[in-house]
């Protein structure tokens, strides 16, 4: 992947307008964080714990499991203090909080046309994304092997690139339970094992502000130490420099698949059910 740009800027779409509404004067020079991870995984406590307390506006957390409707928003604030080597003082820090996938209400190829929206719009505006923190909830509710396959979406969004610049963070440590150890575990030497092969960080985060603020030192030095303080990512390089269209990319193409595979397992379970529990005959149904 590359980081160079495509001289040509095209006229903005309507999806590309819609899209700038979420952009909260984010500008060239920024240190962007984007959070990830499925729905209720945490994206919006941790970003509220990250922000200064007295910042307005802060991301609302939602109850476990309530409906809300996905959007992508940004949360700006003053550089913290940290010990770096004054490449990104004074610049401005944004908090990205993105939609995850398997959303009740919304369709997932919807979440990924709305991320690739937003990506286009910071490729327009010229700032980069810095760092990518993804949450995985330790709970016993989430899926481990559907959250995998939405984790190889993302990794086609992100590219393998740019993948020592991506924080996995395991959360919800308070009510996970007594076998939380071994579920971080199996992560570890699971579907996470090809990312930190390919220097990807991992981490406990816990739901109080002095882990959020420690993660966010670590993620901001580790920012500082790079090359370049900002790059594209690879369904942006796709995109933009490649003009290729949104469902022909790695990611589309992932999703795609990732999409059909559902569909399929759910035709195989209804045809099962269809087989012991045959729908009543005409003549059965109308006595």
């Amino acid at each position: 992947m590359s980081n160079s740009r495509n001289p040509h800027q095209p006229t903005d779409s309507p999806s590309q307008k819609r899209a700038d509404k979420t952009l909260f004067g984010s500008k060239e020079g920024d240190i962007v964080i984007a959070v990830m991870g499925p729905p209720c995984s945490g994206k919006s406590t941790l970003i509220k714990n990250m922000l200064p307390e007295d910042a307005d506006p802060k991301p609302k957390p939602n109850p476990r499991f309530a409906p809300s409707k996905p959007s992508i928003q940004e949360y700006s604030m003053k550089m913290p203090d940290i010990n770096a080597d004054g490449r990104i003082e004074n610049r401005r820090l944004v908090l990205v909080d993105t939609p995850g996938f398997n959303n009740a209400d919304v369709h997932d190829f919807d979440i990924l046309q709305m991320m690739a929206g937003w990506l286009k719009s910071a490729y327009h505006k010229d700032f980069e994304i810095s760092a990518i923190i993804y949450l995985f909830p330790l709970v016993a509710g989430v899926n481990p092997q559907k959250e995998e396959r939405y984790l190889r979406v993302l990794r086609k969004v992100w590219g393998d690139d740019s993948t020592e610049r991506v924080v996995l963070a395991t959360t919800q440590w308070e009510i996970a339970g007594g076998d939380q150890d071994d579920r971080e575990a199996e992560l570890r030497g699971g579907f996470w094992k090809p990312m930190l092969e390919l220097n990807a960080s991992m981490t406990r985060l816990y739901n109080d502000r002095e882990s959020a603020q420690g993660l966010l030192r670590n993620v901001l030095e580790n920012v500082a130490s790079q090359e370049f303080v900002g790059f594209v990512l690879a369904l942006q390089h796709e995109l933009e420099a490649k003009r290729i269209k949104l469902h022909k990319t790695d990611a589309g193409k992932e999703l795609r698949k990732e999409l059909k595979h559902g569909f399929s397992l759910r035709e195989a379970i209804f045809n099962i059910l269809k087989r012991f529990f045959p729908p009543p005959s005409s003549d059965t149904a109308s006595r």
